[in-house]
């Protein structure tokens, strides 16, 4: 957005993101900005992933009505990752590294998604770190070549 339509623009979108997200949970909830275009919200009193799982379709949907910034209609789409307490960790930051991981799990699986963490998912980001890095090891090996 920054890039297209200025910081300007960028802004207002972030602004307006923050807007609806917050009108779409309790006032309870909590919802920052984490950094760039990812925000946060923690919720409380909440009892079961069902009840998660509408609340994370509400803010979906919230996202979904066009924006008008600097004369264009622009629409956000959202990938949310779910990390609940304590099954999913028992502090802040394990909580947000489990939360961020299905958050990139959402993402793979398309757009305007969202995904619970879950074990399976951590052990397939391990493996995929594992793989990467192998994959490097074995490009930096001298004389090695590789067909086309």
């Amino acid at each position: 957005m920054n890039d297209s339509l200025g910081h300007e623009a960028g802004d207002a979108l972030l602004i307006e993101v923050a807007d609806r997200l917050k009108r779409c949970v309790r006032d309870s909830a909590l919802v920052a900005r984490f950094g760039g275009d990812e925000f946060v919200i923690l919720l409380d009193g909440i009892s079961g992933r069902e009840q998660v799982a509408v609340v994370a379709e509400k803010v979906l949907a919230t996202l979904l009505p066009p924006i008008v910034l600097a004369g264009h209609e622009c629409r956000a789409t959202g990938s949310i990752g779910i990390a609940v307490y304590p099954d999913n960790g028992n502090d802040v930051q394990t909580l947000t590294k489990n939360a961020d991981m299905a958050m990139y799990r959402a993402k793979e699986e398309g757009k305007n998604n969202f995904r619970f963490f879950s074990a399976e998912a951590k052990s397939q980001s391990i493996e995929r770190l594992k793989l990467e890095a192998d994959l490097r090891h074995a490009a930096a090996i001298p004389g090695r070549k590789f067909a086309r």
